[in-house]
């Protein structure tokens, strides 16, 4: 079968209408400065008066503060920051309070799909293309009808098959997405910071729902010096009128190349999304080369794929193993550019 990209190229116009005319000299160790003085403007959004410097970093307004910005305002620090309306609708808002929090200025970057995977129940691997992704969804809906059996179920799993969809025959999966994002906070012990960001998002829960796992990877000069992971679930009435959210603080694994967060679907119908993210460091001797992270979610339809699964970490490199869907992208960015 063919393997089909999609190169995306996600760069972000932001115009600063609010400027207030103000520049002056900032000390060199105010908020991971470039090693010298650095100019600043201050921006009038809302009451707040935001600290934006030369080079498009904004200072981050810390966690306490970034919680009581009310919404419009967030969004208003996350276009300075380089965002576009569009990418901001996407982003949960614990993760618009967390980027406030830490400051920065958003990476142009290029996002690169791979080919998605679904293992089905007799083993075999599937590359699903354009071409091919309903004839996918049938031999996974086979797969959901076989799940129902008794006698399947007795023999493959312990205890009850939690599943979405009360009709036998209804095998709907909500549309998966993925994005990476990349935002520059400056120099630190005289490296360059970065955080790296792998956010998904299901439209709907999925049919059959275990536990998910979310999952970067990033190259060998670079080390992760924090690692952070939300998962939020919004739910809505009959109507589709939003009645609220839940947030949780899934489990983090961590690993000199790469970490991963484990996202239990076992919750309320509605909007599934979330984020692992890892706050790393580059040396500047690889200013002006290309920098990379890999990203992959894994989710398992099936209960044959829960108990053996098992995940390893090698620079630029995710191998999984016990899984049947799985969906891979990848960033890339110039290290060290004039942001």
């Amino acid at each position: 079968m063919q393997e089909k990209k999609i190169i995306a190229s996600l760069i972000a116009t932001v115009t600063l209408t609010s400027l207030i005319p103000f520049t002056v000299a900032a000390a060199s160790k105010d908020f991971k400065e470039i090693e010298e003085a650095v100019n600043f403007d201050m921006v009038k959004v809302g009451d707040l008066d935001v600290r934006v410097y030369e080079d498009g970093r904004v200072k981050g307004l810390g966690k306490s503060k970034s919680e009581k910005v009310p919404k419009n305002d967030r969004k208003k620090i996350l276009k300075i920051m380089g965002f576009s309306e569009k990418e901001i609708d996407t982003l949960p808002e614990e993760m618009q309070e967390e980027l406030i929090a830490d400051g920065g200025v958003k990476v142009d970057s290029e996002v690169e799909y791979e080919p998605t995977f679904y293992t089905d129940l007799d083993g075999v691997e599937h590359i699903v293309t354009e071409k091919n992704k309903e004839k996918i969804q049938k031999i996974a809906r086979k797969d959901f009808e076989r799940l129902q059996e008794n006698e399947l179920v007795n023999k493959e799993i312990t205890g009850d098959v939690k599943i979405a969809g009360t009709d036998l025959g209804d095998y709907k999966e909500g549309d998966f997405k993925g994005w990476g994002y990349i935002v520059y906070h400056g120099i630190e012990d005289g490296e360059y910071e970065y955080s790296y960001y792998t956010k998904f998002e299901w439209s709907s829960r999925p049919i059959l729902y275990f536990t998910d796992r979310v999952a970067h990877a990033w190259q060998s000069h670079t080390t992760s010096v924090k690692t952070t992971a939300d998962y939020d679930v919004t739910h809505f009435s009959s109507s589709g009128r939003k009645l609220g959210s839940f947030d949780f603080d899934p489990d983090i694994e961590q690993d000199v190349y790469g970490s991963m967060a484990e996202i239990d679907i076992d919750y309320h119908e509605g909007i599934h999304e979330g984020y692992v993210k890892d706050k790393v460091r580059i040396p500047k001797s690889h200013k002006g080369q290309t920098g990379q992270f890999v990203s992959k979610y894994v989710h398992s339809s099936a209960p044959k794929y829960i108990d053996g699964f098992s995940i390893g970490y090698g620079p630029l490199s995710i191998t999984i193993k016990g899984s049947n869907w799985v969906y891979s992208w990848r960033n890339t960015f110039k290290i060290g550019n004039d942001y």
